[in-house]
């Protein structure tokens, strides 16, 4: 424990350092449309700033640039060479855009943590589900330092030897997310190795029955339809608490993490992508019941979010279900 904690503080330290910017692409640039009523443009990504334009549905802008978590888009009119300012990137929709490509145009505005970036690093990734922050690049010991939402995008300061786990900066916080829920921008193998991290051991391959393989699954496979059911059980219990229905004060047990071990990793090398979501679901489930564990009268608030915990464990759930059809499929 101790280790990581030092690891972490050097990482820290060496923070403000030079960072090589080489991957991230100078002048990268695609089309969006606007997609509601009508809205305002602003000279810096933050609805504080001042008005500089308005935009109205299906209205279309290039986007050239983006903030610190990528929420807000820097824009301009097709074919001008002059900015317009900025938008909230939720008003947009766009079919060929990557956000993680775009220059971090904005160093100023967004920071809630200490850490604060004073160059653009040059290297990304974007959040396609969402993410958990942790000291260290492991799953299970890692502690946890914080949430991030789907749709970021994290500037990416370090990786570790594999290249399976990026250190981020989310908006100050600094910490490491695995790359499976993730879309690194082209080149993220070229970000820097972080200082101080131990190499990973050597890898090793075997040859694993498909047999084997297809009982590892089948084993996940009972234990994410029997945490569904109690995410769905969740899901219409708080339905009923928001619709103002009087229901029994009967809390389901904590979901506990998925139990594997190393064996378990052995046989099924597919298993290390999947216990970040794990985790996840994890988490979700436990936020919708902890507020059970207090009955008496709930605010419409606090059932809204356990509700929408449990829906979105729910959704973790069927994607994770979906891919390993995949993964089964693929083994002969």
């Amino acid at each position: 424990m101790n280790a990581r904690r030092n690891s972490l503080g050097l990482l820290l330290a060496l923070l403000l350092l030079a960072i090589p910017a080489e991957a991230q692409e100078d002048g990268y640039s695609f089309r969006a449309k606007m997609i509601f009523g009508s809205a305002f443009i602003h000279a810096l990504p933050s609805t504080d700033a001042a008005e500089t334009a308005s935009i109205f549905e299906d209205n279309l802008v290039d986007v050239v640039g983006r903030n610190i978590d990528g929420v807000w888009f820097e824009v301009r009119r097709p074919g001008r060479s002059y900015t317009l300012g900025w938008m909230l990137a939720e008003f947009l929709e766009y079919d060929e855009g990557l956000p993680e490509r775009l220059p971090l145009t904005d160093l100023t505005t967004g920071w809630v943590g200490a850490s604060v970036l004073t160059r653009d690093p040059g290297f990304a990734t974007y959040a396609v589900d969402n993410l958990i922050l942790r000291d260290s690049p492991v799953i299970r010991s890692g502690r946890q330092i914080g949430t991030i939402p789907a749709g970021a995008v994290l500037p990416v300061l370090y990786r570790n030897h594999a290249g399976t786990w990026l250190f981020v900066n989310y908006r100050g916080s600094l910490g490491w997310v695995a790359t499976f829920n993730t879309r690194p921008a082209p080149g993220i193998e070229s970000a820097p190795v972080a200082p101080g991290l131990a190499a990973e051991a050597e890898i090793t391959f075997e040859q694993i029955p498909p047999e084997v393989q297809r009982a590892q699954i089948a084993r996940l496979r009972d234990y994410l339809y029997a945490t569904r059911t109690v995410a769905v059980g969740l899901e219409n219990l708080w339905y009923a608490v928001v619709s103002r229905e009087i229901m029994p004060c009967e809390p389901p047990d904590f979901v506990r993490d998925y139990p594997y071990t190393a064996d378990d990793s052995r046989q099924f090398p597919e298993l290390e992508r999947y216990v970040p979501r794990l985790d996840e679901v994890g988490a979700l489930i436990n936020a919708a019941i902890e507020p059970l564990t207090r009955c008496g009268v709930f605010d419409r608030d606090v059932a809204g979010r356990a509700r929408n915990a449990a829906i979105n464990a729910r959704v973790a759930i069927d994607a994770t279900l979906a891919a390993l059809i995949l993964v089964e499929e693929r083994i002969r």
